[in-house]
């Protein structure tokens, strides 16, 4: 039984060889046409599976293109297991390595790296919020006692307009913002406009129930989140926050995190 999949094992890395074109002669143990077929087929998946993970940045290529950009990182970077949902991690470096070579924007990077943020959390499981998490506010030790956010939750500092960026191409939205084809249209010429004056956005990444979820973060309440996410206890969180909690209303956040699903319970630190 080993020796049998040690041998399927090889005639597939072998094959995987043949189709990246370093096979060292192991081509010959495959019949031309058979491989060709291979190679067009594999074409046509990388396109469709990068296309799944990065929507908006397909958006910014034509389809010729984005087929190009997609063989080429199928070439450099092949897929180490059967999920091809979670091939694609490697794309925002991989841009920037080959900013020169596609002639790619700057700002092609971190929007790849904010869509994969957004693809990689549709694979989080599913928490649901407490009842009357507040109450415990009242009466805990903050010392003891810390936030539970949501699954997937991080900030993310860009030097470009990544929400709006995201948001023209209708990721990260709720199922009810998502604009029509005609309203993205106009987003993306105002997108296009933000981009050439470099305008930055901080962008919150949650999940929402099961929908991943993006959108702008003040700097204030940024610094906050991410006090939250680094420390250890709520108090802790209040210290390092400091001065910003004082230009807050923490009562209106809380209600606010809570209605969107950022906010899941109050817990034992």
């Amino acid at each position: 039984m080993s020796a049998g999949i040690d041998t399927l094992a090889q005639e597939q890395a072998d094959l995987l060889a043949a189709l990246w074109g370093v096979a060292d002669g192991r081509e010959g143990y495959f019949e031309p046409q058979g491989l060709e077929a291979y190679r067009r087929n594999a074409g046509a998946i990388a396109e469709r599976a990068l296309g799944a993970a990065y929507p908006s940045l397909r958006q910014c290529f034509d389809k010729g293109s984005f087929a190009g950009l997609a063989h080429d990182f199928w070439h450099d970077r092949p897929p180490r297991c059967g999920d091809l949902a979670r091939w694609g991690e490697a794309l925002p470096g991989w841009l920037a390595d080959q900013a020169a070579a596609h002639d790619l924007p700057p700002w092609m990077g971190p929007l790849a790296q904010g869509e994969w943020q957004l693809h990689a959390m549709a694979a989080l499981a599913d928490q649901e919020p407490a009842g009357d998490t507040l109450a415990r506010l009242v009466e805990g030790d903050p010392d003891r006692l810390r936030l539970q956010l949501a699954p997937g939750t991080s900030v993310m500092r860009a030097d470009l307009p990544l929400v709006s960026l995201l948001h023209a191409c209708g990721s990260g939205l709720a199922a009810a913002e998502v604009p029509a084809a005609s309203d993205r249209a106009d987003d993306e010429g105002r997108v296009g406009q933000l981009i050439e004056l470099g305008a930055p956005e901080i962008a919150l990444f949650w999940r929402q129930g099961w929908r991943p979820r993006v959108r702008a973060l003040a700097p204030d309440e940024a610094l906050w989140i991410e006090a939250l996410l680094a420390a250890p206890t709520l108090g802790a969180a209040v210290a390092r926050a400091g001065p910003v909690l004082e230009r807050m209303d923490l009562t209106a956040w809380l209600g606010q995190a809570l209605e969107s699903r950022l906010l899941l319970a109050v817990r034992d630190a």
